[in-house]
């Protein structure tokens, strides 16, 4: 017992996607382009999310004649000073505010990226990094909240410190450099929502916690940890 609560009888079952979400993905046609997708609020009260570090991002792998392009879905009241920031730092053309999108159209924009990225400070968990896993993307997040929760180190994708352009920077080049990796990787964060993150699994986990419960067992999760 711990705080007053009985350590077998806590469960922790993550949120999910509908399972016919879950879908081998189309084929990418190559580009000779890195395509970075974000997705979020644009609000002034959360810049945590990052979007600063990937304009900031994209300006240093452009100097470096890397070709990348970063696509920004949402909106909020600092929609205006991440444009001027844009255009402070010269990467204008190739940073695409997108605004408020429909269904459809977000998917798209997931199908044919090539990395999702959302570098943020705090994420609770992050339903848009299932989102994107969902099309077999690799995905770089930020090394804080619930995010490493979702994304493994080097496996489906990277972890950053939140503020580090210069690492996020270096991510972002190796998938553009390394394209097998990149692709193994999205296969793996694929393989990753399927095992755990899907309306089947959370309903399994769901059941197993009050079953264990009920019968005033053990936690049935203690030998295989869930995330």
């Amino acid at each position: 017992v711990q705080n007053g609560f009985v350590v077998a009888n806590v469960f922790i079952v993550p949120l999910a996607l509908g399972d016919t979400l879950v879908e081998d993905p189309a084929p990418v046609q190559a580009r000779p382009e890195l395509r970075v997708l974000s997705v979020g609020r644009l609000d002034k009260s959360e810049r945590y999310k990052g979007f600063d570090e990937l304009i900031l991002a994209t300006a240093q792998l452009r100097r470096e004649n890397i070709p990348v392009t970063l696509r920004i879905a949402g909106t909020g009241d600092d929609s205006s000073r991440l444009a001027a920031l844009a255009m402070k730092v010269g990467v204008t053309p190739y940073v695409h505010f997108l605004g408020g999108i429909p269904d459809d159209a977000l998917q798209r924009e997931y199908q044919t990226c090539d990395v999702f990225a959302l570098p943020s400070a705090k994420e609770g968990f992050g339903i848009v990094f299932l989102e994107a896993m969902s099309y077999g993307k690799p995905c770089i997040g930020g090394r804080h909240g619930g995010t490493p929760e979702v994304i493994r180190e080097g496996v489906d994708g990277y972890l950053v410190e939140f503020g580090n352009v210069e690492r996020l920077a270096q991510k972002l080049k190796h998938l553009y450099e390394h394209l097998d990796q990149a692709g193994a990787m999205g296969r793996s964060s694929l393989a990753r929502l399927r095992s755990e993150f899907t309306f089947s699994v959370m309903r399994r986990r769901w059941f197993a916690a009050f079953d264990s419960i009920l019968r005033g067992s053990r936690n049935p999760c203690a030998a295989s940890p869930v995330i």
